[in-house]
């Protein structure tokens, strides 16, 4: 009867895909059998285990087949792979299965003998799917045009993936007003994977808010993705609204200041803000005339809400300085209206003719009025000579007219009057007292002449043409004048370093020049880094003028040119970088701001561009390349200008490039740790752990040209007992291993390459760096624990004593020794524990030829790994000690091929030497250093009897002549290499018998170990 035998199933399925076709492959059944069979079924998505025969069947040699949905035994499923959707699903997965035949078998007994039994016996199916998913999302963009405000570019692209069929992308748009989000009840098409398509709206987009939607999805067999959408806002910003202005007058130009607030929203979006200033005469209202050309003095990124920029102008009579806001977004702007930020001096009037009547105290005062400015009007003043400092405001003269006539007091009684002029803007109310004269008072002074024009006798007049000129020595000035009131006889200088101080509590400080009428005086001690401002005023028997108008000199300086400095040199587009300088004044006073601006370098020399970031007493600011709109291999430079509190500022640094890099980037991608599961205190931790050497780390991120460094070091501080009875230290952040290549091949770390010890149980981190040639570098850790699965055993072994000398044999361990395992031999004596043998062979037999004396003899057998480790897999210590005990009363000294023993009447001594010093100091303290190092020596003294011992004399005279290592072994246990020195003594009154010696004995330390092997 013929033997059915059960074919195994083949193994190792995988399904790849090419466009419409699947390929499938896998392992034949195992061999062994007369014949194999296989069967093979085909199954799609639309129904779950339905697999579908393949006809022709597959020959019993086959290891792959190749489905073709389109033709493959007609079944033409290949429509689906392109078409979206299918009408009941949508194409989830393609299932393969095959499965083996056993052979056919004959029949071995019986009348059917030496036939064929056909065998049927099929083995277990093998299975295998390629699953199918809906396309990725596609990458859509809006590119507003350059030329056309009303054009954007809309543009998409798809990444297929084998898993992920395309068949094609789903587009649709929509114009909606006032920023809404569309319903998109709007019509679909279908679009090829990567497509471009321009927009260009035919509705008026230059009035309202109207906002372009785009959304696209990739549609394939699996599905569809979700939406990408993407917009373009066409939208005039709103005007800026409450916008004020001021400045201040500096040297060389004016510090300009605008504030405003920016009405802004989805549908009115703000992208660029500018200030801008006018100088102008102003218009009825104290306005900025339209057509007034105006100048940009900062631009802000966003909305903004304050803005200051310097201007090298100042207002010239009549001028007015002007500042306003534009707003704008992609080609569309909007400005507010002009606020008045600084009004100028009115040009002085003139006064023609003073006409006075004795009898009813009213005067005509005919003058013109110089200026432009249409709100502008002439206020006549009057004053006595009796009382010069009382000033009366008694009439007007509209802008247009040049003549008024006024009703003065009683001037009977004086000797001389005055009547004056001086043009003002402003906010005039009059009352009239009970003699008839009508005062007015002048409020809201937005602009005027200054000095009042005079016109009359015998009053004090100011002192003209005053000025104040800087000398060669710091801190003083010389003021210059014209005595005008050609009586007065002496004069008064006033000065404050703030310009209302004559009308303040502060009051300026004064000096008196009298008895000589001079035409200069200096002014000393001034406050450098300031503004002084200076009056000068005659008097005559205590009767002054009035005060001259004010002069102001500046005693400050500009500030030294900066030295800008960068915290790196290179950033990324989501990076930052810190600009920093110092500020060095030449006038004492601090900083008050500082501007950075990016400078582009030309062949006409540098042009230094707007500034886009300004601070106050700060030195340093955050600079950010994503609001800057640097992208990546752009080089920018920058440079800073520094302000003084002194209003003085500096000359643009040297300029410093700052380059936008690729990011650079660090991974550990794979290793050879495993993943374990260990229980500590009840807790199950899974770790990564090393299991065996050589270490293999792959790091990505260099590529081919950059740099990669990894580093192996001690996660934490490691303790263990050291066969030699020393603690090992192993602390944490030492080094292991250390190594730098090019590039990202994998990294191969064997045991030759370490510079430390991978202990077993020790915990360690792997420090992978990426660097390139810009400075740049990233880093990534892994941490690691030593778990060795090749752990020590308790090693075993034999000791005997032979003729004076030790034979130590470690067995071979029956069970748990790899190759490259071996057994450190320790010699055991009174001293710590001495290495004999180094990686001893198991079964092998090593001799000591200078075995301890006494009790404290022995040897300890260390089991080492091939890892170098000897931790037992119970995590104790791998050695075992065996004690032998060498009785003897004699000290024996080897050297050379000699061997020296000593009897009688010995005296042994020892002394230890720590590497220590102190330092005192003069409170009383003490300080020790120590070093680890212990030096030990000692002497041995005693005596032979000269007819007995005649050859150990003998020898005792070869070892003081002896300039080698010997090797000193005494009663008490000690057992050492040293240098021995030599002293001999004969009394006469041992007749020559008795030898006595002394023995100095230093301890040294050999370059190689005492131990052998044994040799047969």
């Amino acid at each position: 009867m013929a033997v059915k035998q059960k074919s195994t199933a083949p193994s190792g399925l995988k399904i790849t895909r090419s466009g419409l076709k699947f390929v499938t492959e896998w392992n034949q059944p195992s061999e062994g059998y007369e014949a194999q069979e296989h069967g093979h079924n085909l199954s799609y998505g639309f129904v779950d285990n339905y697999y579908k025969d393949l006809k022709g069947g597959i020959g019993k040699n086959a290891k792959k087949k190749t489905v073709d949905l389109d033709n493959e035994d007609g079944y033409g499923y290949g429509q689906f792979m392109t078409y979206y959707p299918y009408t009941y699903n949508v194409l989830s997965h393609f299932s393969f299965r095959v499965r083996g035949r056993s052979p056919d078998v004959k029949y071995t007994t019986g009348s059917n003998k030496g036939k064929v039994k056909i065998n049927k016996t099929m083995s277990d199916w093998s299975y295998a799917t390629f699953y199918i998913y809906a396309p990725p999302v596609p990458s859509l963009t809006a590119t507003p045009s350059e030329s056309e405000d009303d054009l954007t570019t809309f543009a998409w692209s798809v990444s297929e993936t084998d898993n992920q069929p395309l068949a094609d992308v789903e587009y649709q748009t929509q114009l909606t007003a006032e920023g809404a989000y569309p319903d998109w009840n709007v019509p679909s098409s279908a679009m090829p994977a990567s497509h471009t398509i321009p927009i260009k709206e035919t509705v008026d987009v230059g009035s309202g808010s109207y906002t372009r939607w785009v959304r696209v999805r990739a549609r394939g067999c699996g599905g569809a993705s979700a939406w990408a959408v993407a917009s373009r806002i066409y939208a005039t910003p709103l005007a800026a609204q409450n916008v004020t202005g001021s400045a201040v007058v500096q040297s060389g130009g004016m510090s300009v200041t605008a504030r405003w607030s920016q009405p802004t929203s989805g549908a009115y979006p703000v992208g660029t803000t500018e200030a801008r200033y006018a100088i102008a005469v102003p218009t009825a209202g104290m306005k900025c005339p339209s057509g007034t050309s105006e100048t940009v003095f900062s631009t802000l990124s966003g909305v903004g809400s304050s803005a200051t920029g310097f201007i090298p102008e100042t207002l010239k009579e009549d001028e007015c300085l002007f500042v306003r806001i534009r707003s704008m977004y992609q080609g569309k702007d909007k400005s507010s209206d002009f606020a008045l930020a600084l009004a100028g001096k009115l040009k002085a009037p003139v006064i023609s003719n003073v006409q006075t009547d004795n009898n009813t105290f009213r005067a005509t005062i005919t003058a013109e009025n110089k200026s432009d400015v249409p709100d502008s009007f002439l206020v006549v003043q009057y004053r006595t000579k009796s009382k010069p400092s009382e000033i009366l405001n008694l009439g007007i003269i509209e802008h247009g007219e040049t003549a008024v006539t006024v009703q003065a007091p009683d001037w009977s009684k004086e000797t001389a009057i005055e009547f004056g002029v001086y043009a003002v803007v402003g906010t005039k109310s009059k009352r009239t007292d009970s003699s008839g004269v009508t005062k007015y008072t002048i409020s809201n002074k937005r602009m005027d002449s200054g000095d009042t024009v005079w016109k009359g006798g015998g009053v004090p007049k100011s002192p003209q043409n005053v000025t104040v000129t800087q000398t060669e020595t710091k801190g003083t000035v010389q003021v210059s004048w014209e005595w005008s009131w050609t009586e007065a006889d002496s004069a008064v200088i006033s000065w404050a370093d703030h310009e209302d101080a004559w009308n303040s509590t502060d009051e300026p400080e004064e000096y008196t020049i009298s008895n000589i009428r001079p035409n200069s005086w200096n002014v000393s001690g001034l406050e450098v880094g300031k503004r002084w401002y200076f009056r000068v005023k005659l008097v005559k028997d205590g009767v002054s003028s009035a005060w001259s108008r004010t002069i102001e000199v500046d005693l400050g300086s500009a500030p030294r040119v900066p030295l800008l400095m960068l915290s790196k040199q290179n950033m990324t587009v989501n990076d930052s970088v810190t600009a920093s300088w110092g500020f060095v004044s030449n006038d004492g006073t601090g900083q008050l701001k500082a501007k950075i601006c990016e400078a582009k370098l030309g062949n006409s020399g540098v042009v230094y561009g707007n500034p886009f970031a300004e601070t106050e007493s700060e030195q340093h600011i955050e600079i950010y390349a994503k609001d800057r709109g640097w992208k990546t291999g752009e080089t920018h430079y920058l440079s800073v200008q520094v302000w003084s509190v002194s209003g003085h500022r500096s000359e643009w640094s040297d300029l410093v490039p700052i380059t936008v890099a690729e990011p650079i980037t660090c991974n550990i991608s794979g290793s050879s740790l495993v993943n374990e599961t260990v229980d500590i205190d009840g807790i199950s931790i899974t770790r990564k752990a090393l299991k065996t050497m050589p270490m293999t780390v792959k790091v990505n991120g260099a590529g081919k040209g950059n740099k990669t460094s990894l580093i192996i070091e001690r996660a934490e501080s490691f303790y263990i007992e050291q066969p030699d009875e020393s603690e090992y230290n192993g602390h944490d952040k030492e080094t292991i291993f250390i190594t730098t290549q090019t590039g990202d091949a994998g990294i191969n770390i064997d045991k030759s390459a370490l510079i430390g010890r991978l202990n077993d149980g020790a915990k360690y981190r792997i420090i992978a760096t990426v660097s390139d040639g810009l400075g740049q570098s990233a880093s990534d850790e892994l941490l690691f624990t030593v778990n060795w699965t090749h752990k020590a055993i308790k090693p075993e072994g034999t000791v005997d004593i032979v003729d004076m000398t030790a034979e130590i044999t470690p067995s071979m361990p029956t069970s748990g020794y790899e190759d490259g395992d071996t057994c450190d031999i320790y010699r055991l004596s009174a001293d710590k524990p001495q290495l004999l043998v180094e990686a001893a062979e198991f079964g092998k037999t090593y001799i000591d030829p200078y075995p301890t004396l006494g009790e404290n003899g022995g040897y300890r057998l260390v089991y080492l790994t091939s890892n170098n480790d000897y931790i037992t897999a119970d995590n104790v210590i791998a050695w075992e000690d065996y004690e032998t005990e060498l009785e003897s009363n004699n000290s024996i000294i080897n050297f050379g091929a000699e061997s020296l023993e000593l009897k009688y009447n010995l005296s042994l001594s020892s002394s230890w030497s720590k590497d220590f010093k102190e330092t005192k100091y003069l409170g009383g303290s003490v300080v020790g250093d120590w070093n680890v190092g212990t030096t030990r020596s000692g002497s041995i003294s005693g005596v032979m009897i000269n007819i007995d011992d005649i050859e150990e004399v003998g020898k005792l005279r070869d070892l003081a002549r002896h300039t080698g290592i010997c090797h000193v072994r005494t009663p008490d246990g000690s057992n050492y290499s040293a240098d021995v020195q030599v002293s001999e003594n004969r009394g006469s009154n041992t007749a020559g018998k008795i030898v006595e010696f002394d023995l100095s004995v230093t301890r040294v330390d050999t370059e190689e170990t005492d131990g052998m092997e044994k040799r047969i």
